[in-house]
């Protein structure tokens, strides 16, 4: 596993100062020419004035919030180190980079400079405040759940946006919790999230399959920045209970590399039964 954490640098190059997207550039690339790509790329479908920078500059206004993110990650780190072999068998041979990005995300599972990789994003970690480390450790176990799941499958899956999206979701989120070893674990609970999205799950399903059926995007259900009735991220919630459900007569290992079309049958039960 390799560590790439650069929350020192960023912190003297961008904190306490007005953001500088050139000098932004030569960073992400001094990280990897590939991630500096993916993030520009990505921060294209936005407006960088309107949606990007005002996230920025009050995430580089934080410095204690950094010391306690960073803080927070290196504790998450040596717990990864601990339970990965869990999923994996052995430490897996993934790169761990801790950068400050555009607003992309506060995690991906990527691929990076040919090999697989979680990316955490300093600012987004900051704009959510998961930065203590049972937040930190639920980002981390949630996206190695990610290259778990594509491990095992030798790929991503493939189908329907809708089936796809909540599957996966779902499988990391059961990863992230069985790491954890806490079957409640949600970093997205801030604000009573889990109480609504439990009160609130037959609405969440039937939505869900009105979309699925109708091909009507499904992107409110997905993203901090988005919202389904008032909450964000409701989707997460829905793919960990979907999985949950399949764990009542499969492994996890066998949920795991279902047939699609056997996801989708599971997927419109689950969601039918209300």
């Amino acid at each position: 596993m390799r560590i790439i954490d650069t929350a020192e640098q960023a912190g003297r190059l961008f904190f306490g100062r007005p953001f500088d997207l050139a000098a932004w550039r030569g960073y992400a690339e001094g990280i990897s020419p590939e991630l500096a790509r993916k993030c520009l790329e990505d921060v294209q479908k936005y407006s960088f004035e309107g949606d990007v920078l005002p996230v920025l500059q009050a995430s580089l206004a934080k410095p204690e919030k950094l010391r306690e993110l960073h803080e927070s990650f290196c504790g998450a780190v040596e717990s990864l180190r601990q339970n990965a072999p869990a999923l994996f068998g052995k430490e897996p041979d993934i790169a761990i980079v801790l950068y400050l990005g555009l607003c992309n995300a506060a995690g991906w599972a990527a691929s990076l400079d040919g090999s697989p990789a979680i990316v955490l994003g300093i600012e987004k970690i900051i704009e959510l405040d998961w930065c203590d480390e049972t937040a930190m450790k639920a980002l981390l176990f949630h996206e190695l759940g990610h290259l778990w799941h594509e491990s095992v499958r030798g790929g991503w899956p493939e189908g329907a946006l809708a089936v796809v999206q909540l599957y996966e979701e779902g499988i990391a989120m059961v990863c992230q919790q069985q790491l954890a070893g806490d079957p409640e674990l949600f970093h997205q609970d801030k604000n009573g999230w889990l109480g609504w999205c439990r009160e609130n799950e037959p609405v969440i399903k039937a939505a869900y399959l009105e979309r699925l059926e109708s091909g009507e995007s499904i992107q409110d259900f997905f993203g901090d920045w988005v919202r389904f009735q008032g909450q964000p991220d409701v989707g997460y919630f829905l793919g960990r209970q979907f999985v949950r459900r399949l764990l009542e007569r499969y492994t996890l290992q066998e949920a795991a590399v279902l047939p699609m079309a056997a996801v989708e049958k599971e997927l419109l039960d689950f969601l039918k039964r209300g």
